[in-house]
């Protein structure tokens, strides 16, 4: 194979597809809403331990908790599964940071009864809030800063909480968070660190949603979606 050759075909119809491209992401519409990542703490050194069959039954089991919490909340839609990891998205800040509390909360519940002390079961998440494109991809897919950003909040690690909120959620949602005051405080607005943002344009803000669990387990309030299904139960 004449390597020279090839690679200078690839290369042109790399170009040639890059026109397409640039023409095709001005044609995308841009979707203002919150978004949301949720991922499974420690999965991969859990695999690495206790093997491929386990690592996969609980990958599985987080999957489910997340499917079964949002089926409730019909604004919440279930973007793409990343590795162990989800993207949520919803117009609305309130089924969306509902969700992500039900889901963590669950989460400390299944831990509380299982019996892995050295890996316990528990998720992370993040909401942020801005415009992001919709990509006419094989399967839908969004690009936009408020996504980036977020992951970037992400690889934050604080010891008092599993759940973090961008600035710009925490702007957006407005009055909405004195809802949860009963079970949750919100930090003062922190600043990661240049070498966490990996040369963001900017300084990224998020805060922590520190939770009572026990007073969250006695909440009766918001909810809504949850509990119009509880209602419909009875």
């Amino acid at each position: 194979m004449d390597v020279s050759f090839y690679s200078t075909k690839v290369h042109a119809l790399v170009l040639k597809q890059r026109q397409d491209m640039e023409a095709a992401y001005e044609r995308h519409s841009a979707v203002n809403a919150f978004w949301a990542f949720v991922d499974l703490k420690a999965s991969s050194n859990y695999r690495i331990a206790r093997g491929p069959k386990l690592g996969y039954v609980r990958g599985e089991t987080f999957f489910s908790l997340v499917r079964a919490v949002i089926a409730s909340a019909e604004d919440v839609r279930l973007i793409k599964e990343i590795g162990d990891a989800v993207l949520l998205s919803c117009r609305d800040f309130g089924p969306l940071f509902e969700s992500l509390l039900l889901i963590d909360h669950v989460a400390f519940q299944i831990a509380s009864l299982a019996d892995d002390s050295e890996f316990p079961f528990g998720v992370r998440a993040g909401i942020s809030n801005g415009p992001a494109k919709k990509l006419l991809r094989e399967k839908e897919d969004f690009l936009g800063r408020p996504i980036d950003e977020l992951a970037r909040v992400m690889t934050v690690r604080p010891p008092n909480t599993n759940l973090l909120l961008h600035e710009s959620a925490y702007t957006a949602a407005g009055d909405q968070l004195r809802d949860y005051t009963e079970f949750m405080q919100i930090s003062e607005a922190i600043m990661m660190s240049a070498s966490m943002t990996k040369g963001a344009a900017g300084p990224i803000y998020y805060r922590e949603a520190l939770l009572n669990r026990p007073a969250l387990s006695a909440f009766r309030g918001a909810f809504g979606a949850w509990r119009g299904q509880q209602s419909q139960a009875s």
